[in-house]
């Protein structure tokens, strides 16, 4: 996992150099913020299916078939209605300012497409086949690799509409490659459908966790653009979008051992405790290094992407710090959705929103994509003091069971 998403890093960087070059910072500021606005509702597409089908096959393999046949249905049906609701949405907050072919386009790519790369690889991360989970992790940058390289190479104009069609088209080819893997490899069986009424409480759960991230990760973005302008909101995303590659690794360890918190957790929280000590010297170690690199790397970031990204060095080195509360965060939060704790988990990354969408309507009216900087860091403080809390509490009640 580790090294696939390494070669996935080196795409990407390169992948986004072309594209920051292509849009220049106003053009890219636009496409980042929709895609940012529309990645709010993305985790309701599917309403968690994904992750109980990963909860539920590491508990059962038997039960692939149901929990497959389920998270497709209920991807497609949630999908359908989550896009009346952005389109509705998105209307209402920027009709003066929106580009219907731009927001059709991620609309479809990130609330159906999108999510079918997503569960496609979490049936083979339930299955611990990391490999093949991985790959299909690659594919969609692979293809908007080749997807950007026709668009800077070959079209004339640089347009953002023309951008997102090819965005939209490679993300459909790498749903289709992803789907025929799981169908090649793991076999589908006979679908069925069922028991999600049973689970969907805590898909729901699950919905919320991974949308609120969402809000504090990327709402900003749409923030800057409505509260400022399409160029701080650009300037803000070239920056946050390196922290968010080299946080990459990190990641990597985080995917590969998801369903290993389920299996500890079945000794309650002091199991996933006990876990996430096992991997915690590497994460905090990794964690060190990238922070270090982000501030070694930050004045090279104008010369690499434009003249127009020339705030963006200063951006990221604020921005480095998010890198150390994150890895302490997901060690936290997966070892309670491990043990049993979701909602718990998703209480405290709602409030996450809540405080960062709070400090974003302070700090962007005055310092612009710096109070945007400084909110994210603040916003990762607060949830790993709510978190530990938690994880502090829900120790001590079961040892005393």
């Amino acid at each position: 996992m580790f090294l696939s998403l390494l070669f996935r890093v080196c795409i990407q960087m390169v992948y986004f150099i072309f594209l920051a070059r292509s849009l220049g910072s106003s053009q890219y500021g636009a496409f980042a913020s929709t895609i940012a606005f529309v990645s709010v509702f993305a985790p309701f597409a599917g309403i968690g299916t994904g992750n109980l089908l990963v909860k539920n096959v590491a508990a059962d393999p038997n039960s692939f078939s149901r929990s497959w046949g389920s998270a497709l249905l209920i991807t497609l049906i949630s999908a359908i209605c989550i896009s009346i609701i952005v389109f509705i949405a998105f209307a209402t907050l920027f009709s003066d300012q929106v580009s219907w072919i731009l927001l059709s386009c991620i609309i479809l790519s990130e609330l159906f497409f999108s999510r079918l790369i997503d569960i496609s690889s979490q049936a083979f991360q339930a299955f611990k086949i990391i490999k093949t989970s991985a790959l299909i992790q690659i594919i969609p940058s692979l293809l908007r690799f080749l997807a950007i390289l026709f668009f800077f190479l070959v079209t004339d104009n640089k347009n953002i509409d023309i951008w997102s069609i090819l965005f939209l088209v490679s993300t459909i080819m790498s749903s289709m490659v992803s789907l025929w893997l799981v169908r090649s490899t793991l076999g589908w069986g006979n679908l069925q459908i069922g028991g999600f009424a049973r689970d969907y409480k805590e898909g729901l759960a699950f919905s919320i966790s991974l949308s609120s991230q969402n809000i504090y990760n990327d709402i900003d973005k749409t923030m800057l653009s409505k509260m400022s302008n399409y160029e701080s909101a650009g300037v803000y995303s070239a920056a946050y979008r390196v922290m968010d590659v080299a946080f990459t690794p990190i990641k990597s360890i985080f995917f590969a051992s998801y369903a290993r918190f389920f299996e500890s957790g079945s000794k309650g929280i002091t199991g996933t405790i006990d876990f996430a000590k096992k991997i915690s010297p590497i994460i905090l170690a990794l964690s060190g290094a990238i922070i270090l690199l982000l501030n070694t790397i930050s004045p090279l970031v104008p010369s690499i992407f434009g003249d127009d990204f020339s705030e963006s060095a200063l951006i990221l080195r604020i921005l480095s710090l998010v890198i150390f509360f994150r890895s302490i965060n997901y060690l936290l939060a997966d070892s309670l959705t491990g043990a049993g704790y979701q909602k718990q988990r998703s209480v405290v990354q709602f409030v996450g929103c809540i405080v960062n969408i709070g400090l974003n309507l302070v700090l962007i009216p005055y310092s612009g994509a710096k109070g945007a900087a400084f909110a994210s860091v603040v916003t990762e403080t607060t949830i790993f003091l709510l978190l530990l809390y938690i994880m502090i509490r829900k120790a001590r009640f079961e040892r005393q069971k």
